[in-house]
């Protein structure tokens, strides 16, 4: 979604379905500082660190209410790795300060990964241990996208989803929107 093998020209009118719940997400929330991942994987010229490299090569985008004002503005700083408005800088950090965090594991749809030969993915969730999710702080909320179905060469239709941890009146208006099953 987010780093295809289209051209420059082509991708600067192009906002990826994560820049879309990304700013969605944040705009709901309002947070004083909202984190969004960058895959650094293909991406760092003079390095062969792919798919199929173990590690965590997310680098987290810090944005301010104005960054992620629109799915624009998003992508703008997805696609460079860093947030637009430089000029501003971010709010400091105080008790009353929130946080929202973005991460995008759709990404790795096409990664190679053989289960056996008599295996079938049908499924694919994130694992959280609940325990860890409920003491998270008040103040901290999280949006992981994710695919569940359709990631390799099986006829599967490809199916996105997205882990939410959030307030629940924001959880009811997902429930609630009509586009989420």
């Amino acid at each position: 979604l987010l780093h295809g093998a289209e051209g420059e020209d082509q991708k600067k009118g192009h906002v990826s379905g994560f820049a879309l719940i990304v700013s969605w997400f944040f705009q709901k929330l309002s947070p004083t500082v909202g984190l969004v991942t960058h895959n650094h994987r293909n991406q760092l010229e003079g390095f062969d660190i792919n798919d199929l490299d173990a590690g965590n090569y997310q680098h987290p985008i810090p944005l301010a209410r104005a960054d992620y004002s629109t799915p624009r503005l998003v992508q703008s700083a997805l696609d460079s790795g860093r947030r637009n408005d430089t000029e501003t800088a971010l709010p400091p950090f105080q008790t009353d300060a929130s946080f929202s965090l973005a991460c995008n594991w759709s990404e790795f749809k096409d990664a190679s990964l053989s289960i056996g030969d008599d295996l079938r993915e049908s499924v694919h969730l994130p694992l959280f241990c609940a325990r860890a999710l409920t003491n998270l702080p008040n103040k901290l909320s999280l949006v992981a996208q994710f695919t569940a179905t359709g990631k390799d060469q099986t006829n599967l239709e490809k199916i996105e989803g997205a882990l939410l941890v959030a307030p629940r009146k924001i959880m009811n208006e997902v429930r609630e929107c009509g586009f989420v099953d």
